[in-house]
């Protein structure tokens, strides 16, 4: 128990002394040595001030007219504007303005803002280049207060006093101006004592000399301090040189951006890790670590102290009986806060537990990211703009009668259920309905082509709910505000996580809400499976489910979803985007001649029985060396799949060529399309290929078997029997006019049942149900006669 009561103890120490202890040094330390001013002197360099910009069309404007009213002479200030492939506007306005000091330096692809500083700076010849965000409007003589203290030959970075402002005066807003008060008086004594720690991106100056090429994930306003300090020089903060910006206004966003930030520092610090070496970089190493270092790692340590304390006072410790129950407290409050409607006006007494307990959270993300290697190198603004994480939604203007309906997906990739919401955005009467795609957005590298895809012509908008960890409830909030700013008559949701928020965001707001399952599977994570769980049993509370097969509607019984509130609404196939896409191929678009394609386009997840296909194609091959494989998707179970084939002889044949935006083209080249899942709902990727011309095997199960009818449409073999499946593959290779007859059935099948435009008629009627919406009929027309 000792041992566990010192490690407790050296825990809760620390975040003490970083958030007290090192403040109470400093100002013991500084005591008696002279203000900093005496090293300032009248000092006129040439200056370089570059504004990082990303979608910043809102504020550029009043930003450069900003800096050329700045009390600078105009001979030795230069305006450089990095946008980093902004494209809302920035650039266009940036070019309205015809003054020759301003450079307009755009970088392509989005490479994230230090690549873009890196970029500026190969340009810059002047003696001081100051860095500043879009959003930072400086005071009239910010500049020329920054820059005198160059005239210091030891100084080789200058902070400014970035003052935050919030017209608002929301709960994050109040808790980041209390916070950055704190920031300034620390900021103010480490540069007594010998230098700042770290620069502030929306004003700190360098001389132009010492500027090192960064990392893209570096951050730049803490790398390249650090990287002078190396250097041997000191870096200063001056209070006098002042910039006002609105704080991001937001927790949710403030939250996000500490992550980043804490993510991408630990990756700098490390990179320039002897600056926290006494032996080389002097006090300044002290300053570092207990500004720096240790802060960033208080969450660990209140989570090792907290276990700690919890410990100990259910060994009768009265002192961590009172850390315990204090503890309970602030979770407490922070739980109230996270479950407010409106968290940007809570009351200080709860805004500020929530706001410590929530970044130091993040932190922690940022951290674990940092050790994984993993980085975020792009920004959006975390600002509440008008162009912030949602689009801006234009106010209704239209007749009442126009039902808007909201499709609420959480995108694991462009798979089935992706691609039913794009016919269905294609397909509404647009006259009648606007039907508007919010999404998710959990990660750097997640797949939204599904976002990328909708249709905007018809006043359609994308929402994008930035989600942070697999699971998020906060998006239930952003949701609720995406369906009151655009006045949402329906959400219409798609899997078991957009089930979960989308109806909790329904029914907080009013409206009515309908589901549709795509299926349920298999070989998942308890995690994940839990999920799925709570996901099939909360169906019974929408307004009505609408499953996509008559064997899904089985499911529907199982779930306890009672029969008035369930639907079946065929499930369809976009005919106008297949035509059109083969109308644009070469008239010889048919299979190819030299070789025979057998095709598969969908998940690469164990559900789909992978294996069997690439086993029964290998048997072909032996038999007819002119076959190929091509294998288009993604998943978890690539690898396993590739190592498979690479194991048979006929290695060189199949093909793995992931998602492709040209699937159709690729379709038709077909000579056979196999499918081989053991569960379905009604497949998506069969649709297209019986609409397209392509003849298709699979094997007999439910959902499959709504499409295909033996000896009709396709050909089925039972489930498993890969011998049986072979001989369908064999019999269509050997018999091109059994083939193209079954392909016609195929087509005109589809064209009757399964049209996306008969579809999306449907659900239109069942949501004006829901809602009491009635489409109005024209009056007649009475002939005065």
């Amino acid at each position: 128990m000792t041992f566990v009561l010192l490690i407790t103890l050296l825990c809760l120490a620390v975040p003490v002394y970083v958030y007290f202890g090192y403040p109470a040094l400093l100002w013991l330390l500084t005591r008696g040595l002279p203000e900093i001013t005496h090293r300032r002197g009248e000092h006129k360099p040439s200056v370089a001030l570059v504004i990082s910009c990303y979608n910043e069309e809102s504020v550029i404007r009043e930003k450069l007219q900003n800096a050329l009213e700045l009390d600078y002479p105009e001979e030795l200030l230069q305006i450089i504007v990095v946008s980093d492939g902004s494209d809302d506007g920035t650039d266009e306005a940036a070019k309205e303005f015809k003054d020759e000091r301003i450079l307009l330096i755009r970088q392509e692809g989005r490479l994230g803002k230090t690549m873009g500083i890196n970029l500026a700076m190969e340009q810059i010849e002047a003696d001081i280049t100051v860095f500043s965000d879009a959003n930072a409007m400086y005071a009239s003589d910010a500049i020329s207060k920054l820059v005198r203290n160059f005239a210091d030959l030891d100084v080789g970075y200058a902070v400014g006093a970035a003052l935050y402002t919030d017209g608002n005066q929301g709960a994050s807003a109040r808790n980041e101006n209390l916070y950055w008060r704190y920031e300034l008086a620390i900021k103010a004594m480490e540069s007594r004592l010998h230098s700042v720690v770290g620069g502030d991106g929306a004003i700190y100056a360098i001389r132009t000399k010492l500027w090192e090429p960064l990392q893209q994930q570096d951050i730049n306003d803490f790398v390249n301090p650090l990287q002078i300090i190396a250097k041997g020089y000191r870096g200063v903060f001056d209070a006098e040189a002042r910039c006002f910006e609105e704080t991001a206004g937001d927790f949710d966003r403030e939250v996000a951006r500490k992550e980043r930030i804490v993510n991408r520092s630990i990756r700098g610090l490390m990179r320039v890790g002897q600056v926290m070496n006494p032996a080389k970089s002097g006090v300044f190493a002290f300053e570092v670590i207990s500004h720096k270092l240790l802060r960033w790692l208080i969450p660990l340590f209140l989570l090792v102290g907290v276990a700690g304390s919890i410990v100990l006072a259910f060994a009768g410790f009265g002192l961590f009986q009172l850390i315990t129950v204090g503890t309970l407290v602030i979770l407490t409050l922070t739980l109230v806060g996270h479950l407010s409607d409106n968290r940007n006006q809570l009351p200080t007494w709860i805004a500020t537990p929530y706001y410590f307990v929530m970044v130091n959270g993040y932190a922690v993300r940022g951290i674990v990211k940092a050790v994984q290697g993993r980085t975020q190198v792009t920004w959006n603004s975390a600002r509440n703009t008008e162009k912030g994480n949602f689009r801006v939604s234009e106010s209704v203007s239209e007749s009442e009668r126009k039902l808007r309906v909201l499709q609420f997906i959480t995108p694991a990739g462009f798979y089935g259920a992706e691609r039913w919401v794009l016919a269905m955005a294609n397909n509404i009467n647009h006259d009648d309905v606007i039907c508007d795609l919010a999404v998710t957005r959990e990660s750097p590298d997640q797949d939204l082509s599904v976002a990328e895809y909708y249709p905007h012509d018809h006043g359609q908008q994308v929402h994008y709910l930035d989600m942070h960890g697999r699971f998020d409830f906060r998006v239930v909030g952003r949701l609720c505000k995406v369906i009151r700013e655009n006045q949402i008559d329906v959400i219409h949701t798609h899997g078991y996580k957009s089930d979960i928020l989308g109806l909790l965001a329904a029914k907080r707001a009013g409206i009515a809400c309908v589901s549709t399952p795509h299926g349920f599977s298999g070989d998942v994570g308890f995690k994940l499976a839990t999920f799925i769980r709570i996901g099939t049993h909360i169906l019974r509370y929408f307004d009505q489910v609408v499953p996509l097969s008559e064997e899904l509607m089985e499911d529907m019984k199982r779930f306890k979803v009672p029969e008035s509130k369930t639907s079946f609404i065929r499930n369809g196939v976009d005919l106008t985007e297949i035509d059109a896409a083969l109308a644009n191929l070469p008239e010889d678009r048919g299979p190819d001649t030299d070789s025979r394609i057998i095709g598969f386009i969908g998940q690469m997840i164990p559900r789909k029985g992978i294996p069997d296909l690439i086993e029964v194609f290998d048997q072909l091959y032996q038999q007819e060396p002119d076959l190929r494989l091509q294998l288009l998707g993604d998943g978890s179970q690539r690898q396993e799949l590739e190592r498979q084939a690479a194991a048979l002889s006929s290695v060189n044949a199949v093909e793995f060529l992931g998602f492709r935006s040209d699937r159709l083209a690729l379709l038709s080249k077909f000579s056979l399309f196999v499918m081989t899942s053991s569960l379905e709902g009604i497949p998506r990727c069969m649709m297209e290929a019986m609409a397209v011309g392509v003849p298709v095997v699979a094997y007999d199960i439910p959902g499959v078997d709504q499409l295909v009818e033996h000896g009709k449409t396709g050909l089925l073999a039972p489930f498993g029997d890969k011998a049986a499946l072979a001989a369908c593959c064999k019999q269509f290779l050997g018999d091109p006019e059994l083939a193209a007859t079954l392909s016609r059935n195929a087509r005109k099948m589809i064209n009757v049942r399964y049209s996306a435009a008969r579809m999306a008629n449907e659900y239109e009627d069942l949501f004006r149900t829901l809602t009491g919406k009635a489409k109005e009929i024209p009056s007649p027309q009475m002939d005065a006669n």
